[in-house]
C-alpha cells in the first residue's frame, strides 16, 4: 500500500472535480489578462 508524502492530501471524486473546475475558471481568467503560467508543489 503507498502512503502520502507527510504533509500531503489526495483529492478524489466530486472534491478533485471541483477543484478542477476551480482551477479551469482560474486558468481562463489568467490568460485573459495575459498572465503566464507557473506549476510548483503544494505542500500543507
Amino acid at each position: 500500500m503507498m502512503q502520502n508524502v507527510k504533509g500531503t492530501y489526495d483529492f478524489i471524486g466530486p472534491e478533485q472535480a471541483l477543484r478542477k473546475k476551480v482551477q479551469d475558471v482560474l486558468t481562463e481568467l489568467f490568460e485573459l489578462y495575459d498572465f503566464k503560467g507557473m506549476e510548483t508543489a503544494m505542500l500543507r
